[in-house]
């Protein structure tokens, strides 16, 4: 869709030095006007990441899209059914990779983020207590988190097939 906008445009066969802030200010609020805010704002961001880009090839001066503002978007909270966490789970179990099983289930369990696990290690699990302390994470604070069950139990396995730290 977005992409199509873009190439049907009237401003598509211009040269990039002679689009004008107005130019993607139009194109910005036509697409806003049917209620496409994410599009739109997608739209600016690829354009801004262009124009800048366009900077550091010297085809250009000046970002003409850094006058426009994004829209403020509702962060969209979305769950899980009942009903799709059970499809959930029971495609993730046939999953062939026991790696992206295990690392999906890891996630799942811990309710850590997706870098956090991958750069668990050994040396941050407290077997007995059944504790993953965490260093760092994205805020810069160390975390404890306690494990389950069933979260040690994949723990437990694939430490006894490892050779990683």
């Amino acid at each position: 869709m977005l992409i199509e906008y873009i190439l049907t445009h009237k401003h598509y066969k211009k040269k990039i030095s002679k689009i004008r802030m107005s130019d993607i200010q139009q194109i910005f609020n036509n697409i806003s006007k049917d209620g496409k805010y994410l599009t739109a704002n997608t739209l600016l961001l690829t354009l801004r990441t262009i124009f800048n880009k366009a900077i550091k090839c010297g085809l250009i001066e000046n970002n003409h899209t850094l006058g426009i503002e994004k829209h403020k978007l509702q962060a969209r909270e979305r769950r899980l059914s009942y009903d799709e966490m059970g499809r959930f789970l029971q495609v993730l179990c046939g999953e062939a990779s026991v790696l992206i099983r295990d690392f999906a289930l890891l996630a799942l369990y811990t309710g850590a983020g997706k870098s956090n696990v991958l750069e668990m290690e050994w040396d941050n699990i407290d077997f007995e207590r059944k504790i993953w302390h965490i260093p760092k994470t994205k805020n810069g604070k160390a975390q404890n988190i306690p494990l389950t069950d069933e979260a040690m139990e994949i723990l437990q396995a694939r430490k006894l097939i490892s050779t990683s730290k």
